[in-house]
């Protein structure tokens, strides 16, 4: 639980009000492959439509977060534990779905060199050119002074989402090395799934990653605890990678029940 400064910082991205999307459908053999579109690249694609759904469920999750009013802060609570641990359990999550993103790219790199995947990319936005190279130079190794790389190559080399005994334990000696009223271990010990949660845990969680991102790193510290606007910008990529890849291989027809 904290005390003092806010949680995270809200972010700029917006829930709209907008009608529902049109429902449509395309061929089921567009992730089947051929000559021209090998099964590895349909494979691959598919994987970038599962990480833009995560990513995209993470977003939604910060942006309804957002309008949760914060409880009081002047004494630690179940309310204000439940909060916190709201929040850390999201940013833990988005850093585990980089994770896992950056090895799908790191095991496709030879997909991803091919002339078929580069057809795809050069139907991309600027935007998503960018994001999309960013992620695959980060993959494989290489430095980069995009704002965005600094944030992938610092989770990838710092920031651990695994269940890792002594990373949590550093943490949980980090988070209860002080002994004021919000520096103690809490626990809820209810007689059900709702009411019962091990606070410490999250406080442990949210310790470690502090100390692998130094205070100075201002990128990866607005990834980790602000608006999640540079993950949107991933997003942004892997939309378009999967929407122009099923437009080239079937096209879209209007769902009519």
């Amino acid at each position: 639980m904290r005390k003092k400064g806010p949680l995270c910082r809200k972010t700029n991205l917006k829930i709209k009000k907008s009608s529902p999307s049109e429902l449509a459908s395309f061929d089921p053999n567009a992730f089947v492959g051929d000559a021209e579109y090998p099964q590895d690249l349909c494979d691959f694609v598919l994987c970038l439509a599962l990480a833009y759904n995560d990513f995209h469920d993470a977003t939604l999750a910060r942006l309804f977060l957002n309008t949760i009013p914060e409880p009081r802060r002047d004494f630690p609570s179940t309310q204000l534990g439940q909060y916190a641990a709201l929040w850390i359990s999201v940013i833990r999550t988005e850093v585990g779905f980089v994770h896992e993103l950056l090895k799908v790219v790191e095991t496709s790199a030879k997909v991803i060199a091919s002339p078929s995947f580069s057809r795809i990319f050069k139907l991309l936005s600027k935007e998503g050119k960018l994001a999309l190279s960013s992620l695959h130079d980060v993959a494989m190794g290489k430095e980069s002074n995009d704002k965005l790389a600094k944030v992938l190559i610092r989770i990838r080399n710092k920031i651990s989402f695994h269940y890792d005994p002594q990373e949590l334990a550093t943490g949980y000696k980090s988070a209860f090395s002080k002994k004021g009223v919000f520096d103690a271990p809490f626990i809820s010990r209810g007689d059900s799934l709702e009411g019962t949660r091990f606070y410490f845990a999250d406080a442990a969680a949210e310790a470690y990653l502090k100390l692998r991102v130094r205070p100075e790193d201002n990128d990866a510290v607005d990834f980790l605890w602000g608006g999640g606007d540079l993950l949107w910008k991933v997003n942004v990529a892997l939309n378009e990678i999967v929407t122009r890849f099923i437009q080239a291989r079937s096209g879209y027809r209007r769902f009519e029940p």
